[in-house]
């Protein structure tokens, strides 16, 4: 039976990692099309767009995919709780949706000179308004399928819409402007409502009759918006600082600056998500496990270890072939970004060591905890970014990543150490 279980964990994380994978490509393939079709000045611009897909994503879906996922599964012997659930999220997830994309098309104009400091992509923002509709469902119906542990389904959903939405981005971005690369990139990442879509209703996980006797239900209401809260607060702490860090950085050295930074950002990105492959296939299951605190303490110690040579070793050899990355991931115009990628590796060694301690977050729920470091993070990296910029130019924004991720490791490290009673504490 051990071996069993074994092999089937083996599978589901090898199910995972190439779904993983082909995400991780797709997204770099669209950053290679982008460096050659606009350059750098072109990729600064985009990630400003990005950063508003990334949001839309998040708000769109009200915020609480993690809590659908988590109730769904919670409550999957007692279907009548699950389909309450269920309601109160579409019900948080259409009210969301349409005030996000009211917001958005009122506030076209004003939106547009937010992120390109002109107007005259309000069209723009428009569509990708529009769009937002279909990625927030989208992201909806996969964290039901996640809820119900298909990972063979979650798996092809990602793989079947990142594939399909990276051939029609080719098809917008074989024109080669910048308007219709917006627009690709919107329909890239609002591909995901048909293999969704199509796979939860075969599956039979949602069907017509989930809004029959519809009932508000605050008390569920107030537990799905908890998770709002955490994801509100992310938006600030990361994409809402990338934009404005990118305006100052256009403003201060010119756009093809923040091409540089989007470039190294995106480097990190990638690693990181490879590195979540590794720590979600073995770390998350064991700490949401009831276990002792000593044996949290002894996994999270152990992993810390494993991660930090891990990290050094893979960080330094990407440091080594930084200018064959370079031509490979972007082209020979960003051979600029070399002179950045010290310091912000250093930032990415501690920023995975912190992913440890995210994830027993995760797996213990402590929302306090995670919300006082996602704001700690947003204020100090902003401020001490636009410092170290007027000092050092462009390669202090990679100084402040270095000292505000070695700083969160410390602080997190503490708090680890201070909050052994609150381990198996739950939202």
């Amino acid at each position: 039976m051990a071996f069993l279980i074994k092999m089937h964990f083996f599978k589901s994380s090898v199910i995972i990692g190439i779904a993983t994978i082909v995400k991780i490509l797709a997204g770099l393939l669209v950053i290679k099309i982008v460096a050659l079709n606009l350059g750098a000045e072109g990729l600064g611009k985009i990630g400003q767009f990005m950063s508003l897909l990334t949001i839309f994503t998040v708000i769109s879906a009200g915020g609480i995919l993690s809590g659908v996922t988590k109730y769904t599964a919670e409550f999957a012997d007692n279907l009548d709780v699950q389909k309450a659930y269920l309601q109160m999220s579409i019900l948080l997830i259409s009210i969301s949706s349409f005030i996000i994309m009211a917001i958005f098309i009122v506030f076209s104009v004003q939106i547009s000179n937010f992120l390109f400091l002109t107007n005259k992509y309000s069209d723009y923002i428009i569509v990708t308004a529009i769009l937002q509709n279909f990625i927030g469902f989208g992201y909806f119906f996969l964290s039901i399928i996640n809820g119900h542990k298909d990972i063979l389904t979650n798996a092809l959903v990602l793989i079947v819409s990142y594939i399909t939405g990276l051939i029609v981005f080719v098809c917008f971005a074989y024109v080669g402007t910048f308007p219709l690369i917006i627009i690709g990139l919107g329909v890239f990442y609002s591909f995901i409502i048909f293999p969704s879509s199509y796979f939860i209703f075969k599956k039979g996980y949602l069907n017509k009759s989930i809004l029959e006797n519809l009932k508000i239900n605050f008390k569920i209401i107030k537990k799905l918006l908890k998770y709002t809260i955490m994801a509100l607060v992310t938006i600030f702490a990361v994409q809402i600082v990338q934009i404005l860090l990118r305006n100052y950085i256009s403003l201060r050295l010119g756009w093809d600056y923040v091409g540089y930074w989007q470039g190294i950002v995106k480097v990190s990105e990638t690693y990181g998500q490879f590195v979540s492959i590794l720590l979600s296939a073995y770390l998350l299951p064991t700490l949401s496990k009831q276990i002792s605190s000593y044996e949290i303490k002894k996994n999270i110690h152990k992993t810390l270890f494993q991660m930090a040579i891990l990290s050094f070793l893979l960080l330094s050899l990407a440091y080594l072939m930084r200018e064959y990355l370079i031509i490979i991931l972007f082209s020979k115009e960003f051979i600029y970004m070399e002179q950045l990628f010290l310091y912000q590796f250093i930032g990415d060694f501690f920023k995975v060591l912190l992913f440890v301690f995210g994830y027993l977050i995760i797996a213990k729920s402590l929302m306090v905890i995670y919300i006082v470091v996602e704001i700690i993070q947003g204020i100090l990296f902003y401020f001490l970014s636009i410092y170290m910029i007027d000092k050092f130019n462009i390669i202090g924004i990679t100084y402040s990543y270095a000292i505000t991720y070695f700083v969160l490791f410390v602080l997190t490290y503490v708090l680890f150490l201070l909050s052994q009673k609150h381990w198996k504490v739950g939202i």
